[in-house]
Parts: C-alpha cells; sequence; structure tokens
C-alpha cells in the first residue's frame, strides 16, 4: 500500500457505482487515490459511460478484474445489487484486498452471520457505506448524550417521507422486492431507501461508547404497499431496544412532500437533526435556550472514502460503520417483516396520484398526519381493511421463521413489469 496515492477498483459502472467513480474522481484529482480498474458485463460489451476515467479497463466481472489487479490496488468498492453483496465481499477478502461496502451489506440475517466470518478473517475491516456518520459533528453529539449532558436518552424517533414515483420501483430487476433469483432481498424504505437513518437511529441508542449500536429487543411494526410491488413502501414501527430506548419510526415512499427528521429525547432535552433545505442538529434544552449545529453540505461518497482511505493509511482507527454494526439494522429489519405477517395493500380510496419531475407516483392520503400521530401519540396507522389481526411484538428468537414468512408474502405481492435481459452493475 503505497502512503499517499491509494489504488482503487470499482465493481460496476452505473447506479450507485456511477456515484462511486465520480466520487473517486474528485479524490483522485487531490492526488489521494488513482482508480486502477472497473468491471461490468454491460459497459464491457463496447458501451463505455462517459463518467468513466479515459482509458479505464474494463473488466467483464468482478472475478477476472481481481486476477487481473493482484498486488496493484490497495482496496476494492462493491456498489452493486443487495443480493450479490455476500458473494463479492468474500472474493474480494479472500484475493487479500481491503473492502468497501455498499449499504446494505445484505438484508438476510444468516447471510450476515456468513459475511461476519468471512470478514473475522480479514486483515482490515469493511467500510460499510452509510451516509452521515462521517461527520465529526455526529460523534461529537454523540459524546454529549453519552457523557450524560442531557440526562437519560429515552426516545429515538425517525420521520422520512422520501416521494418515490413508478420509475424508482422499475429501475431494475430486484427494487420492491421481497425474494429475487430465490434469495431474501427484503427491500424496502427502511431497509434500503432509508437504511441510513435507521442506522444512525440505532447509533444513537448505544451506550457503549461513542461508537456504538443498541438493538432492537422486541418489536411491532406496520407494512403496507400503496404501489403495486410485493415489498412495503410505507412502515410504521415501533421498538425497545436493549438499553431501555423506545424507538419509533415512521417511513414511507407512497407521499408527495419530503421531509427527513431524527428526534432524541433526553430528560434534559429534545435534540432534532433536520435533513431539509437547511440541515442542521437543534439541541432545545429544557427552559434553557436553543443550541444550534449546522451541517454543511458534503458529497458523503467522497468523504466516506476519505474516511476509509484515512483508515488504511493508519489514520484513524475504525470505519465509521462495521460489518458487525450493521446487525442492528439488518435484525431491526427483520423483526419488521415477523411483526407484521404481511404487507397489506393500501385501498385505492386511500390514494391519490402525484406527479413529480413530470412523472407519477402514488401518494397515501393523510400520510404525514398519520405518521406524525404515530409518532407522538402511538396511535396505529389504518389503511387497509383487509387486515384481520393488529401486528404483534417479536423477539430474535423467531428468526428461523423469516425465510418461509417472506416467501408466503412474496406470492401475494403485485409485481410491476420489470426490466428484463443484461443490466448494467451498480443498478442499486
Amino acid at each position: 500500500m503505497t502512503p499517499d496515492r491509494l489504488r482503487v477498483a470499482v465493481i460496476g459502472t452505473n447506479g450507485c457505482a456511477e456515484s462511486h467513480h465520480r466520487a473517486l474522481a474528485v479524490l483522485e484529482a487531490e492526488g489521494l487515490c488513482e482508480v486502477v480498474a472497473t468491471c461490468d458485463p454491460w459497459a464491457h460489451r463496447g458501451l463505455q459511460p462517459a463518467h468513466i476515467k479515459p482509458g479505464l479497463k474494463i473488466h467483464p466481472d468482478h472475478r477476472a478484474m481481481l486476477t487481473a489487479i493482484a498486488g496493484n490496488a490497495d482496496y476494492v468498492v462493491i456498489p452493486t445489487p443487495i443480493h450479490l453483496h455476500g458473494e463479492m465481499h468474500r472474493d474480494v477478502l479472500a484475493a487479500g484486498f481491503a473492502c468497501y461496502l455498499e449499504k446494505p451489506p445484505t438484508l438476510d440475517p444468516s447471510e450476515l452471520v456468513e459475511m461476519a466470518k468471512v470478514e473475522a478473517q480479514a486483515r482490515r475491516s469493511s467500510f460499510v457505506g452509510f451516509s452521515h456518520l462521517f461527520r465529526p459533528e455526529y460523534a461529537a453529539l454523540k459524546e454529549r448524550i453519552q457523557d450524560g449532558e442531557f440526562g437519560a436518552l429515552r426516545e429515538v424517533e425517525f420521520l422520512g417521507m422520501w416521494p418515490r414515483t413508478r420509475s424508482y420501483f422499475e429501475r431494475n430487476s430486484w427494487a420492491g422486492r421481497l425474494l429475487f433469483e430465490n434469495r431474501l432481498i427484503l427491500d424496502s424504505c427502511l431497509g434500503n431507501g432509508m437504511a441510513h437513518h435507521a442506522n444512525n437511529c440505532l447509533f444513537w441508542s448505544g451506550r457503549k461508547g461513542v461508537w456504538s449500536w443498541d438493538h432492537a429487543e422486541t418489536v411491532r411494526a406496520h407494512l403496507y404497499r400503496a404501489n403495486r410491488i410485493e415489498a412495503p413502501d410505507t412502515i410504521f414501527l415501533e421498538a425497545g431496544c436493549s438499553t431501555g430506548v423506545r424507538l419509533r419510526m415512521a417511513l414511507t415512499h407512497a407521499c408527495s412532500v419530503s421531509r427527513t427528521e431524527e428526534v432524541i429525547r433526553c430528560d434534559g432535552a429534545t435534540i432534532r437533526i433536520n435533513y431539509g433545505l437547511e440541515p442542521g442538529i437543534s439541541i432545545q434544552p429544557n427552559g434553557a435556550n436553543a443550541e444550534t449545529i449546522p451541517l454543511l453540505e458534503k458529497n458523503s461518497y467522497v468523504e466516506n472514502h476519505r474516511w476509509f482511505m484515512d483508515y488504511l493509511k493508519g489514520k484513524r482507527e475504525r470505519p465509521c460503520t462495521l460489518l458487525e454494526d450493521c446487525r442492528a439494522m439488518v435484525l431491526l429489519n427483520s423483526l419488521a417483516f415477523l411483526s407484521a405477517g404481511s404487507v397489506m395493500p393500501v385501498e385505492n380510496a386511500a390514494t391519490a396520484v402525484f406527479t413529480r419531475n413530470g412523472r407519477e407516483g402514488i401518494s397515501i392520503v393523510g400520510i404525514e398526519r398519520a405518521a406524525q400521530e404515530f409518532l407522538h401519540c402511538g396511535v396505529d396507522p389504518d389503511f387497509s381493511s383487509e387486515r384481520s389481526a393488529p401486528p404483534r411484538w417479536v423477539t430474535e428468537d423467531e428468526l428461523p421463521a423469516l425465510p418461509a414468512l417472506v416467501r408466503s408474502m412474496a406470492k401475494d405481492g403485485r409485481v410491476l413489469h420489470r426490466p428484463s435481459g443484461l443490466l448494467p452493475l451498480g443498478t442499486h
């Protein structure tokens, strides 16, 4: 490994992979790295995307690339579809490279166990590419919470309203799917789209040092789909964490208005993290003046790579999210499915059509009010007349039942037309 310029290879050329190529180009211009190879069966056929560095070798698949760059790269980026992560992570580490793995590492808890076994034999920890935690403001805030400055931590909430049009669910062959090629995908607003924030909430709840994540011991969740997909586009969940913190989340892609906010409630203060037009952290102590910490706009791909490069050079002790840290988020997602038992279709009468950038999407009427009532008062949503029983509280002991349940749920899904044929790697 060179002391200044790290050599990087990327599996894939488009979708999420394109974001990595563009981020690495910024860092290459700073003299911090050199992109030495990429691979893609689509681009290998001569359809080289404009954002790929001129002259960069495009291999037909990741194994051919790993063989070709043996001894000539420091780390490999995996920004490919979720169901390919486990296999590629194993191959990258077996070839002796460090690994940058895009989030989520997997949403199959059994596969995560196997990935952890592979990871345990690696010389260097893999970096899992969740956004936000690269920010020094987050570690500083977590340290203040840990030190008890705001009193005991009681609740963490997340409101995520991310409008998505029909094209979002048609962007690749596995979007909105519970199963793909007979493997657990569990794609959803929780496990994939807003997984960054689910990861954040569990990070805020962790009490064993700054870099710790809490685990949900019990979960109760409502899963809905307004779009014609297998997986949920709307999830309301409540969890009791191992530290006693109560976690509530309301997430949806079936909305026409964007809003993203994390709330941390302590005995002595309420902390809000807003991701809107003016992102920032607002700390409101009881009976005192508020403190505002602005969050400057930064490219999370660039900053995550910068962090990983510093780790590989020995300038940081660890990546900001390790593979083992992801267990909390993967567990939460799995228990949500086990609790709900099914993905309930939203009645047509409860939906409306909206247009965004010239494309149509479906929103649930009254979704923001319902989300606020659930988060603040615990009022359950009611978007379907088909539910025969409310969701139940579940624990990790029930994880063995997940594969059979998901296969049953997938049979009931209403699946949109999917793209077919050869898709570019990195379509995420």
